[in-house]
C-alpha cells in the first residue's frame, strides 16, 4: 500500500514538475517580427516626423474673438455677519472644575508569568 502512494507521489511530482517547466518555456518565448520598444533599446527607437498642417498655422484658429468661448464665471455669495457670531455669551465655555486624578494599582505577579510550562 505504501509503494502504491509513492508511486502516485512520484507521478504527480513528475507531472507538475513537466508543466513547470513548459511554462517557463512559453514564457521565454519571443515572437518573430514582434517590435521591442523597451527603455533598453533607446538608441534604435526613433520618434517619427511631425507633420505640420496647414490649421496649425493660420491665424484665423488662434486669434478668435475672446466672447467665442462662453466662461461662466458663478460669484460667491456676500458674506455677512449676524448677531449670534458677535455674540460672546454663546462662544464662552467653562472651564472643567475638577480633574479627576486615579491612582495606578500596584503591578502584581500572576501565576501565567512565572509559570515555567507556559515560557519553556
Amino acid at each position: 500500500m505504501k509503494a502504491m502512494k509513492t508511486k502516485i507521489v512520484t507521478k504527480n511530482q513528475v507531472i507538475f514538475t513537466t508543466l513547470f517547466v513548459i511554462l517557463l518555456l512559453m514564457a521565454n518565448v519571443s515572437a518573430i517580427g514582434a517590435d521591442n520598444d523597451s527603455g533598453s533599446d533607446i538608441e534604435t527607437v526613433a520618434d517619427s516626423k511631425l507633420v505640420v498642417e496647414d490649421w496649425m498655422v493660420k491665424g484665423k484658429h488662434w486669434n478668435m474673438n475672446e466672447n467665442y468661448y462662453m466662461i461662466e464665471q458663478e460669484e460667491d455669495p456676500v458674506i455677512e455677519v449676524e448677531s449670534w457670531m458677535l455674540d460672546i455669551n454663546k462662544w464662552r465655555v467653562e472651564p472643567l472644575s475638577v480633574t479627576v486624578v486615579l491612582p495606578e494599582k500596584r503591578l502584581e505577579l500572576e501565576n501565567w508569568m512565572i509559570n515555567g510550562c507556559i515560557w519553556n
